[in-house]
């Protein structure tokens, strides 16, 4: 294998474990997102707090952004092990690892977290308003995955 082609390899691999460990700290401050805000006691621990900070969802909305279009278009595999099998085939382990990564994010935001987010920072006296809004998320986070299952294919 030529030079060149070994340091591409090295570059692709080494964006690829930072893609990685991004996705895990998106995927951890979503996992905090998902949970009631009871929750949060738990994660109070300093480590922890670091870890699953809403700070590591800045990169992950541009990501978010892209994954979604990618799907529509029928480019990225909405179901995280065909997306992980895809770009591991394409890129190597890291690259399938972060796709799986994200794309499982994208699909907990999809059908999940954006309610229990929305929920989480609501206005006080305002769980009424917002009582539903898991079920709306579920439906439509549904509708969005037929959707892509049957045109984008």
């Amino acid at each position: 294998m030529p030079n060149w082609q070994n340091r591409r390899n090295r570059v692709v691999e080494t964006l690829s474990i930072v893609a990685t460990v991004l996705a895990i700290l998106a995927l951890l401050a979503s996992l905090r997102l998902s949970l009631p805000p009871t929750a949060d006691r738990f994660f109070a621990r300093q480590p922890l707090t670091l870890l699953t900070s809403a700070a590591w969802l800045v990169p992950y909305i541009v990501v978010m952004g892209l994954a979604v279009g990618l799907m529509i278009k029928g480019q990225l595999s909405p179901w995280p092990q065909e997306a992980m099998a895809d770009f591991a085939g394409r890129w190597g382990k890291w690259a399938g690892i972060a796709a799986l990564l994200v794309v499982g994010t994208v699909d907990l935001w999809m059908v999940w977290t954006g309610a229990m987010a929305a929920r989480r920072f609501a206005p006080v006296g305002s769980e009424a308003a917002f009582g539903r809004l898991q079920l709306l998320n579920v439906v439509f986070g549904a509708i969005f995955f037929l959707l892509v299952a049957l045109f984008a294919a």
